[in-house]
């Protein structure tokens, strides 16, 4: 299946949640977040990155450290179960490490996430009618099982 990508710019010159994305929860290796990173309006060189990760706060205070890949121009990051399983405001950063050592937090952006239309562990409630249709069928079942040669039912 293919994944629902999401994008966003990040100016690393400015502080302060700078967009948001949307996801649900319950929502598994479907979505990924391609993050463009600007050096004041410039494009950022992520070249000399050796590693990046998604730091985040998920709205129950847990929290979560994903490791993020480049491709090409942009740093991607999958959001795992866990990234969504709380409804809410899930506040993100990505951390870029350069290879002697250097760290750059990136300006913080949102993953908002909404509940899902109704979840898999819910009972199912059924139908009226088709319970109804399903006694119907049982009933013919049992007359057409009956033995009818003496004109009786039961």
């Amino acid at each position: 299946m293919q994944k629902a990508n999401s994008f966003i710019r990040l100016d690393v010159q400015k502080n302060g949640v700078q967009g948001s994305v949307r996801a649900y929860t319950g929502e598994t290796g479907s979505r990924s977040i391609s993050v463009f990173l600007t050096d004041g309006g410039k494009c950022f060189d992520i070249g000399t990155i050796s590693s990046a990760a998604l730091r985040a706060i998920k709205p129950d205070g847990t929290h979560i450290y994903n490791a993020c890949i480049k491709e090409g121009d942009r740093i991607v990051c999958y959001l795992t179960s866990q990234c969504v399983a709380v409804e809410g405001e899930v506040e993100a950063q990505l951390e870029l490490n350069g290879a002697n050592y250097e760290r750059l937090y990136a300006p913080r952006f949102k993953i908002i996430v909404e509940s899902e239309l109704y979840s898999d562990d819910v009972v199912e409630s059924s139908d009226e009618f088709t319970e109804l249709q399903e006694a119907m069928n049982a009933m013919d079942n049992m007359i057409t099982g009956a033995n009818l040669s003496d004109g009786n039912l039961w």
